[in-house]
């Protein structure tokens, strides 16, 4: 079973009913070294899943599935639904309490995009001019709903299976034009070059490429792909993003 199917089947089964909002003293940001610092939402509430998504993602197993970061996760959701404003104020806070020095934030280290996050977002975007915010996304009516503010970047993510949402993105009316395409490799794949055009940044399975990759642009190739340490590579990951 597809790793995202399974994280979905055990949510829905052991926390559907799961109502419980942040405590006063939680705080929203979590951490790893893929992701940096990071604001994450629960796959089972927020995503679409392509079937390489589905197959491949990384936010779906280890830690982050584990029962106390699922339910940290439902109840960042379930505030942010129920207060998306409110709980953009405490996450603003805690960063000028704690994090004074972050270089970025990525929205959605693990979920996706939902009308409520969204408002969070500019909230804490405007709130925060000088800290870039790295919003990674697979639902295009979503994305689509993100405002232009010079310190926002849509990252949307694209693969094999879901190459038609990069038109559908296109084409939709959008709120801004801050944007720029990755492609998610599936297990062995060497894509193909007409899966790349338009895109940005190009992740292999397990940041380590099935192939000679010459052929690609260098600064398509994102340089945890080429690096036996990922740790050291993320910052310059992001600062190629932003590009």
């Amino acid at each position: 079973m597809a790793v995202v199917a399974n994280l979905i089947k055990r949510t829905r089964r052991d926390f559907d009913a799961y109502s419980d909002l942040l405590t006063d003293s939680e705080k929203i940001l979590s951490h790893n070294k893929v992701t940096g610092f990071s604001v994450n939402f629960p796959i089972a509430k927020t995503c679409r899943p392509s079937k390489v998504c589905a197959n491949r993602c990384y936010f779906a197993k280890g830690g982050s599935s584990w029962p106390d970061s699922l339910k940290k996760q439902l109840r960042l959701f379930n505030s942010t639904k129920a207060d998306p404003l409110g709980t953009g104020d405490r996450l603003v806070g805690e960063i000028k309490r704690k994090f004074k020095k972050l270089t970025f934030i990525r929205w959605n280290g693990g979920g996706d995009l939902f009308p409520e996050s969204v408002k969070m977002l500019h909230h804490c975007a405007k709130e925060l001019p000088t800290l870039p915010f790295w919003v990674v996304t697979r639902i295009p009516e979503h994305a689509s709903l993100v405002e232009e503010l010079p310190n926002i970047f849509v990252h949307f993510s694209l693969d094999g299976k879901s190459l038609d949402r990069l038109k559908k993105y296109q084409d939709i009316s959008k709120k801004s034009q801050n944007y720029f395409f990755s492609y998610q490799c599936d297990k062995n794949e060497m894509p193909p070059t007409e899966n790349l055009k338009g895109v940005s940044v190009v992740f292999f399975d397990g940041y380590k490429p099935k192939g000679e990759i010459d052929w690609m642009e260098n600064d398509v190739v994102c340089p945890l792909n080429t690096r036996s340490d990922i740790f050291s590579a993320v910052r310059v990951v992001v600062i190629v993003s932003h590009c």
